[in-house]
């Protein structure tokens, strides 16, 4: 999944654990390394470590007619 998130640009929600919580990260994989990856979030980019993903999904916003 992240491999797509990354080569197709799309943006995904990330369920990533950050000091004893659970943080979720809404952006696109602007970098992907083995140990670690870079989101592009509206407010900044996100260095997040691999091992602290706990969820990943494929963002789907709402549309309003």
């Amino acid at each position: 999944m992240l491999s797509q998130l990354y080569v197709g640009q799309l943006k995904g929600c990330f369920v990533v654990k950050e000091r004893k919580q659970k943080m979720t990260i809404i952006g696109k994989v602007s970098e992907l390394s083995p140990q670690t990856l870079s989101i592009r979030t509206n407010e900044g980019y996100r260095l997040v470590e691999i091992v602290d993903i706990l969820k990943i999904r494929l963002w789907e916003e709402e549309v309003y007619d």
